[in-house]
């Protein structure tokens, strides 16, 4: 049963990150500051706050900032969300994995130049590994694209070039090495994970797969990155990744997409046309970010 006491405020914090302007937002945050468990560090990025995407998912998980211990960031890029979480939750241990040896090499340096991250890096509060997270331990070749970002395991389909164009045109592949979820938690000897984000550009079932027997049921938020260009909406890729957190008791309580660069919270109609299988109205978004919370 949706435990409302616990799911309204999220939601209402939630908001506040996606339509009031940055300066307000500062000052929510800056008000957060004074309340007991919020330790948020100010002084990055445009008007001194963190990556925006970093503060709609704070918003999104809408708890106090020391509650938060271990967040496994997958699919790291240049480590501008690993170093945005690190900013919002300074007191967590956080695991960045990042497969292609370049944008490794980019995260690891854009960590040393902050220096609240560089410090976190040297005591190794902050991990940045250089392997990616699949359902089976292997290796594969990722197919490394113009834009960085939109490198992915999956070969680039003609429909994917007729969206994104010369973005997506291979540069070269390169060979990476794949473990699983479980894996890498039974190895740290995990106890619980409060924040999951992955954004794997289509492999994010493979990924879940991988950790569906030990990880995601001690993770309590899921941020997650849906993409129906590598993954269409006739796929099923998707949906099985849904109802497989949704088996593990994680529901979704926040999606959002970017529409013509703008960012847009979904209407409670357009949540359900997407769980139903149907593209929101108007059809110019080809991604969303989704949230998904333990509530009971």
């Amino acid at each position: 049963m949706l435990n409302f006491k616990r799911y309204l405020p999220n939601r209402f914090l939630w908001w506040p990150a996606r339509f009031l302007p940055r300066w307000v937002v500062g000052q929510i945050l800056r008000r957060l500051k004074s309340v007991d468990g919020f330790h948020l560090y100010q002084g990055y990025g445009k008007g001194n706050l963190p990556h925006k995407n970093t503060l709609d998912f704070f918003f999104a998980v809408g708890v106090p900032s020391d509650k938060v211990k271990t967040i496994l960031d997958v699919g790291a890029h240049n480590g501008g969300m690993t170093l945005g979480f690190h900013l919002c939750y300074p007191n967590s241990a956080v695991f960045a994995f990042e497969p292609n040896p370049a944008s490794y090499e980019e995260c690891i340096s854009r960590l040393k130049a902050h220096p609240m991250s560089a410090s976190a890096l040297e005591r190794k509060q902050i991990e940045v590994l250089n392997y990616g997270l699949f359902s089976v331990d292997r290796s594969a070749e990722l197919f490394v694209t113009r834009y960085s970002d939109s490198s992915s395991l999956i070969p680039v389909s003609q429909r994917r070039r007729d969206i994104y164009g010369e973005l997506v045109e291979v540069e070269h592949p390169v060979t990476v090495s794949l473990q699983t979820l479980d894996a890498f938690s039974t190895e740290r000897r995990l106890e619980s994970i409060d924040i999951l984000k992955i954004d794997v550009e289509g492999s994010f079932k493979e990924v879940l797969v991988g950790g569906s027997q030990i990880t995601l049921k001690m993770t309590n938020t899921v941020i997650l990155e849906i993409d129906w260009v590598i993954n269409p909406l006739t796929s099923r890729n998707w949906i099985d990744a849904v109802s497989l957190l949704h088996d593990n008791g994680l529901h979704l309580t926040a999606i959002a997409t970017d529409i013509g660069n703008k960012w847009r919270g979904f209407s409670i109609g357009d949540m359900f046309d997407i769980l139903s299988g149907k593209q929101p109205s108007p059809m110019s978004t080809w991604t969303a970010d989704c949230v998904f919370r333990r509530l009971d």
